[in-house]
């Protein structure tokens, strides 16, 4: 990632004070009406088609941030723009709560990564490099917080001596606006029941959103304003990649020792689980074959991955090694194999959840890493932390768009695993209107054909009321969705598919308050259960 170029202010003064008034003329009004579509596009939505145009926001911004800057375009800033554009419209195509949280989380890390790759050489950095700016970034931006103030008031000082430009009444009035038409509303709002009523069918306030809305708009205008001051005041200026590389003689003889037990590894593997039939030893259940083993085979793969990155950057090039650690790469591949074949055997026995398909997913994701590793040992050029950003960017795009929780609906409504029974409370409470077009044909194809068995609906009875009926894979129970059962009591004798229904039915009424708030998944939910 090399694309930073070597461009100045179009200001080129040294002063403190005259790169804080280039800065504030520059960005200060762009960032207030970023800071002002931060707020409309995000309150009380965190799924909904408000959530891509804030993604289109925040592009808007550093692009302009680029422009007044005079940034050389570059395919990787175009490659991160067009990632930040897909996961804001991966978010209001689906309703899984666990792809929306992450979906936020990866548009905070383009963010930060496009600010880094506009300002900083990015020359000689790896992962570590990368994800330790990241947290300086996010950390050290705190200190200029009260950079608005100061910026504005040398900027509206020096405009008063020109007397000539507009441009500090307008910032004026908006600063002063925003949040005084706010208050207004809400006083006058509880002032006359007429008038509220009338704003409340037109903006749908109360005096919790008037300060729910203000608190977005001042976190909008901080963050924008502070992390973008905070990069550009840096600008070149990150720490540099240089270090005296150490002496290889250590690390080669650690590196025999895990290779020569990798190696062992792998041929066990290879004679007995692969070439073996996928037949268990007696006494060893799928559950224990895949939880004894699958996680330690996925925390070792990792710690490979941090090894041979660590092992590259801190020791000198030797060919003995490359070969070394050529060989430890290699018998990753054959854990990450036995991993993936671990977590099959789980799952024939007991059926998919979004948990095991996202480590599928993350094994997938370790492969592709460790190809990148493995030209990098081979060819010492090769921009890694380039390949590496991209390579996750584009899968985990791919993964959220995917709607993996329609596969996983349709997989465990047609294979009931070693047990038999369908798992109806995962399905009603941990399905998300993702699952819907899946469920609902199934449904309609079980109806047409016999009806239902009683003991499933026993089964689900005891499900329903049980103290804890679904004893595994609780990861989901802090990401379920916000919208509560109604207060009144549920139908007493229902079945699992009704219930089903009556709450993705909820999740379509609060969809339809606000036109940001609308969701591609739900409406769609909506439809095929109606």
């Amino acid at each position: 990632m090399t694309d930073q170029q070597n461009s100045v202010p179009v200001n080129t003064a040294t002063s403190s004070q005259e790169e804080s008034i280039f800065f504030f003329g520059s960005l200060a009004l762009p960032i207030l009406l970023y800071a002002l579509a931060f707020a409309i596009f995000l309150f009380k939505n965190a799924r909904g088609i408000g959530v891509f145009f804030f993604a289109v926001s925040s592009v808007l911004l550093l692009q302009k941030t680029r422009k007044v800057y005079q940034k050389a375009a570059s395919k990787s800033i175009l490659l991160l723009y067009c990632l930040s554009l897909a996961v804001g419209l991966s978010t209001f195509l689906t309703d899984n709560t666990a792809i929306i949280i992450l979906n936020f989380i990866a548009l905070f890390l383009l963010i930060v990564s496009i600010l880094l790759l506009s300002f900083a050489n990015t020359t000689g950095w790896d992962f570590g490099d990368y994800l330790k700016e990241v947290f300086l970034t996010a950390l050290l931006s705190v200190g200029y917080i009260g950079k608005p103030t100061s910026d504005m008031k040398a900027y509206l000082e020096r405009e008063k001596n020109k007397g000539k430009s507009k441009t500090r009444y307008v910032i004026l009035g908006i600063l002063l606006s925003v949040p005084l038409v706010v208050i207004l509303a809400a006083l006058l709002s509880s002032a006359d029941l007429v008038f509220a009523r009338l704003l409340a069918k037109i903006f749908h306030f109360n005096a919790a959103d008037v300060f729910l809305f203000l608190l977005l708009f001042f976190f909008g205008l901080y963050s924008a304003y502070c992390g973008i001051r905070y990069v550009a005041d840096k600008d070149n200026d990150f720490a540099k990649p240089g270090h005296p590389l150490r002496e290889p003689l250590p690390v080669i003889i650690l590196s025999v020792s895990i290779s020569l037990l990798y190696l062992l590894f792998s041929l066990v593997q290879f004679l007995y689980l692969f070439a073996g039939g996928l037949q268990l030893p007696s006494g060893i259940t799928y559950a224990d074959y895949a939880r004894k083993g699958f996680f330690q085979l996925l925390l070792v793969c990792i710690l490979n991955l941090l090894f041979v990155l660590l092992v590259k950057k801190k020791f000198q090039k030797s060919r003995m090694l490359d070969i070394l650690l050529l060989t430890i790469s290699c018998c990753t591949f054959v854990m990450i194999a036995s991993s993936a074949l671990r977590m099959y055997l789980y799952i024939r026995a007991y059926q998919l959840t979004f948990l095991r398909v996202f480590v599928l997913v993350a094994l997938f994701t370790l492969t592709v890493l460790f190809v990148g590793v493995i030209i990098k040992i081979l060819h010492e050029r090769f921009d890694l932390l380039r390949f590496g950003v991209a390579a996750i960017g584009i899968l985990y795009c791919l993964f959220a768009f995917s709607h993996s929780e329609y596969f996983i609906a349709r997989y465990n409504l047609t294979h009931p695993g070693v047990s038999g029974e369908i798992d109806t409370y995962y399905l009603l409470y941990n399905m998300s209107a993702d699952a819907a077009p899946a469920i609902v044909a199934l449904h309609q194809k079980a109806v047409g054909s016999s009806e239902s068995s009683p003991y499933q609906e026993s089964q689900y009875e005891e499900d329903r009321y049980g103290t804890d009926p679904y004893r595994e894979d609780r990861y989901q129970e802090n990401l379920r969705p916000s919208y509560e059962d109604p207060a009144e009591e549920m139908d007493p004798e229902p079945t699992w598919y009704q219930d089903y229904t009556e709450r993705i039915l909820r999740k379509v009424s609060a969809m339809e308050g606000s036109p940001f708030t609308f969701n591609v998944s739900i409406a769609i939910a909506g439809h095929v259960l109606r």
